[in-house]
């Protein structure tokens, strides 16, 4: 069953977990139709939101007492996947009081000012797999290419209140989040976000690449009538307006990370985590985090310094670029492929462990092929044919 709402402009940050049964599931979408807010109480707004991000108080991964990874599995199933754009990446000029250069050549990803201890591992991990290096994406690079895909997400929740999340382009105009960046979960008709605003290498008062106000949200059946992190389907989509004063889609000027849609959750799969955390430069600067995802069946878990606000942020395969002479490319090659999107953490901060949902879901049953189809017929109405094309 396909539930549609309206929605004019959003903004959200939270925390959530999900789970997945059996049989694919329907979507549940809203349409945003309300009075945007004016761009001085967005402003003055932003500097009050609460970074979101769900979390659990007791639970344990399949891992956490294993020094390393043993025995994973193949299921046999290949990732089916989307490519992504590396758009025009020319953000605007004179807007930042620290540097934001239009792009280039990619740099060294931290600096004396900006570094995060590398390769932590949490309180009671460190025999574990759950190593991870955090690392702020610098002013060199955070505005190309494919870093310009991921972006702030800043909406005013259910609630009538602020929040902030993260999330990234994966087409001209669709950006992937998490559930509950765009629905309360659980609650129905209820919990739709009342408006939303996506802000690409987002860096403090910089805005290099301004933003683009939600126009539709999507989420999962199950995050619309259940909202219980931890179950795989925390998973959610905002179809995008123009971007503001420029009347083009976002990705032309940001390009669009590639996306799998299926057989996305793996046993082991090497990934980078990219968001806005409010322990990191205060959520003002973009992070890369670098580590393992283990399947618990339902989630990717994962070693990661990210807090609040990490909301729906991309779970990456592959990020940048590569020039390889002679050697094998490897199993699976294909590069900046969002497989899940950022969705809880623990409680007790120095635990270090995150959870994401993978796109496809636990057997697939997110059905994110129909979901992403469905955000495109949108997408294609706004913007016209070339904004996306089906699945």
């Amino acid at each position: 069953m396909l539930r549609r709402l309206t929605l004019s402009s959003l903004l959200l940050g939270a925390t959530v977990l999900a789970v997945a049964p059996t049989a694919a599931w329907s979507q549940a979408s809203k349409r945003l139709d309300g009075s945007e807010s004016s761009p001085a109480t967005i402003a003055q707004s932003r500097e009050k939101a609460t970074p979101r991000l769900p979390q659990l108080k007791s639970w344990t991964p399949p891992a956490i007492n294993r020094a390393k990874a043993m025995g994973a599995r193949d299921d046999g199933a290949l990732p089916e996947m989307r490519a992504g754009s590396a758009g025009e990446n020319k953000p605007d000029k004179g807007k930042s009081d620290d540097g934001v250069s239009t792009g280039g050549k990619p740099v060294a990803q931290s600096s004396s000012k900006d570094a995060i201890e590398p390769m932590n591992f949490g309180q009671g991990n460190k025999n574990t797999i759950y190593h991870f290096t955090d690392a702020t994406v610098t002013s060199d690079i955070d505005t190309a290419y494919p870093y310009s895909a991921a972006g702030y997400f800043y909406f005013k929740g259910s609630d009538n209140k602020w929040y902030s999340c993260s999330g990234a382009l994966i087409s001209n105009s669709i950006v992937a989040t998490a559930g509950h960046c765009v629905h309360d979960g659980g609650n129905g008709n209820k919990g739709w976000i009342k408006e939303g605003y996506f802000y690409p290498s987002y860096r403090g008062n910089s805005e290099p690449y301004g933003y683009a106000t939600a126009k539709y949200l999507f989420t999962t059946d199950k995050w619309f009538s259940k909202g219980k992190v931890g179950n795989g389907y925390d998973v959610g989509l905002i179809v995008l307006s123009d971007r503001k004063n420029k009347n083009k889609e976002m990705g032309y000027y940001t390009g669009y990370l590639g996306f799998c849609y299926k057989n996305c959750l793996k046993d082991y799969w090497f990934l980078t985590q990219l968001g806005w955390a409010d322990n990191y430069s205060n959520g003002n600067k973009m992070v890369a985090g670098q580590h393992l995802g283990e399947s618990d069946g339902k989630d990717f878990a994962f070693g990661s310094g990210f807090r609040n606000g990490s909301s729906g942020g991309p779970q990456v395969a592959n990020l940048g670029d590569l020039n390889r002479t002679g050697g094998s490319s490897g199993n699976f090659d294909t590069r900046n492929t969002v497989f899940g999107v950022t969705s809880w953490g623990y409680s007790d901060s120095s635990i270090m462990i995150q959870g994401a949902s993978s796109l496809s879901g636990q057997d697939n049953k997110n059905d994110f092929k129909t979901m992403f189809n469905d955000a495109c017929k949108e997408a294609r109405k706004l913007h016209g044919s070339n904004s996306c094309s089906n699945l």
